[in-house]
């Protein structure tokens, strides 16, 4: 029972992994599409600003810009942050799984099967085994 446990365990956690993986992709191709982008509406603002004009037309263009800029930065920010996060995330999952491949290759399957040494004996427990007390929780009096 305890294999198949850990058989889902361990699709779940690559499922979930691949998941990551794909939307850490999303937004590493959305920065390089908002970077671009950000480029462009750099680009468009120094022409209109090197045209001179002081026309209401030019400046209206240069406010929309100006606009399109404030947004792109915002959404750069944005993905960036979300970026750092699905990156955490990521690093937990490859601990926990160098935690959990260490733990494994420490112990033989023999050990893992029977569970030698990796239970600690609990009072109760000890009391049974040098006969102080029965399992059913009565105490031998000597």
């Amino acid at each position: 029972m305890d294999q198949v446990d850990q058989a889902l365990a361990h699709e779940e956690e690559i499922r979930l992994r691949n998941i990551l993986q794909k939307e850490l992709k999303t937004i590493n191709d959305d920065i390089l599409l908002s970077k671009n982008d950000l480029d462009r509406v750099n680009r468009a603002e120094t022409s209109l600003e090197n045209q001179g004009s002081q026309s209401r037309e030019i400046q209206r263009q240069l406010e929309s810009i100006r606009k399109q800029k404030e947004n792109k930065l915002r959404q750069l920010k944005t993905l960036k942050v979300r970026r750092e996060n699905v990156t955490r995330k990521l690093k937990a999952f490859d601990k926990t799984t160098e935690d959990t491949q260490i733990s494994e290759q420490g112990s033989s399957t023999f050990d893992q099967a029977f569970q030698i040494g990796t239970k600690r004996e609990s009072e109760r427990e000890l009391l049974i085994r040098t006969g102080v007390m029965t399992p059913f929780g009565t105490v031998v009096q000597t």
